[in-house]
């Protein structure tokens, strides 16, 4: 792994007896606003102190169902090579494979039910992201309000993977064929509380980022932390190991490694971790100061139409890319 420090983070306070006070962490709420199609391609999951946001690439064959295996992967397996070997393995599997031909025990349009034989992190229960059951129209917007009390498990399934229809040559343009030669890409990231609370530890590959929060002060982002560092080609996650790197852009195969870091929370007050991709990570690092507290303030409290309406008109002014918006938070 190749370990990259975040920005400076005030020392964890100590409580009487000299240890940390003990708390746990869960997703306290989602807020999604898609950008392509009615679900847009970014896909989360979260499972025993373990949350995961993959924004897949619209330019591959498959972003979203590949998104969906990698997110659930990667909190199921402390180590995230491991956790890509296992994505690939089961899209590969139980998605559309590069032969075009359907599994057989996979339909069209399914909705992802847990392995009731693999034991979930840390014994909690496994669960899955649920696309909306009723899909909102193109130019709306959605928010998923989890229990924070629930220990349930969820994970956002892939709606509807990409199965050509071998049966009429005419279905399938070269454009889907150059696609599906190119193969799914995503970023991937993944977060790890420690039993007490006291540190949390990211594996990143591409440009979703982690916000660390003491109320609304942004201590630190990983694993960018400037406007500046976000491009068009991230170095993403691909579902076949010779096609790593960002889209078309890889002269070579690119090895599953992945940027990691530790960072200690135990003293902050008022701790949150934000979860989010790229167009809304760029946009709150663009910002500073009062004007980043306010942004938070804002995402904290607003729902889903006010950030929706926010988005589109800074879209409108040039402050935020078009893209899909996703931002977990997860509070003690």
């Amino acid at each position: 792994m190749r370990e990259r420090a975040p920005g400076p983070v005030p020392p964890a306070l100590p409580c009487r007896r000299g240890r940390f006070l003990p708390r746990r962490f869960g997703l306290a709420s989602v807020l999604a606003l898609p950008r392509h199609g009615d679900s847009g391609e970014d896909r989360w999951a979260a499972a025993g102190g373990a949350w995961a946001l993959c924004d897949g690439a619209s330019e591959g064959w498959d972003g979203a169902g590949w998104a969906a295996a990698l997110a659930r992967a990667l909190v199921r397996f402390e180590d995230p090579r491991e956790a890509t070997r296992e994505a690939r393995r089961g899209y590969h599997t139980f998605g559309a494979v590069y032969t075009g031909q359907p599994n057989p025990n996979h339909g069209a349009g399914y909705a992802v039910q847990p392995n009731p034989h693999i034991p979930a992190p840390g014994g909690g229960a496994y669960a899955v992201q649920p696309h909306p059951p009723t899909p909102p129209p193109r130019d709306g917007a959605y928010a998923v309000q989890p229990n924070p009390q629930s220990t349930d498990y969820t994970v956002q399934p892939n709606p509807s993977p990409r199965i050509p229809d071998l049966a009429s040559p005419t279905a399938a343009s070269w454009l889907d064929e150059a696609a599906a030669a190119r193969g799914s890409f995503s970023t991937a990231l993944v977060v790890r509380v420690s039993r007490s609370g006291g540190f949390v530890r990211a594996y990143a590959r591409g440009d979703t980022v982690l916000f660390i929060r003491d109320g609304l002060d942004t201590l630190a982002a990983f694993p960018l932390d400037d406007p500046g560092d976000f491009s068009l080609r991230p170095e993403l996650v691909a579902d076949r190991p010779a096609a790593n790197g960002s889209v078309g852009g890889a002269s070579a195969p690119v090895p599953d490694d992945f940027l990691s870091t530790i960072i200690p929370i135990g003293g902050l007050r008022r701790p949150v971790l934000c979860l989010a991709t790229d167009a809304l990570a760029a946009r709150v690092l663009r910002a500073a100061g009062s004007e980043r507290a306010e942004l938070w303030d804002f995402l904290d409290r607003a729902g889903a139409a006010e950030v929706d309406a926010w988005a589109r008109a800074e879209t409108a002014r040039g402050a935020l890319r078009e893209d899909d918006l996703t931002l977990l938070e997860v509070r003690p």
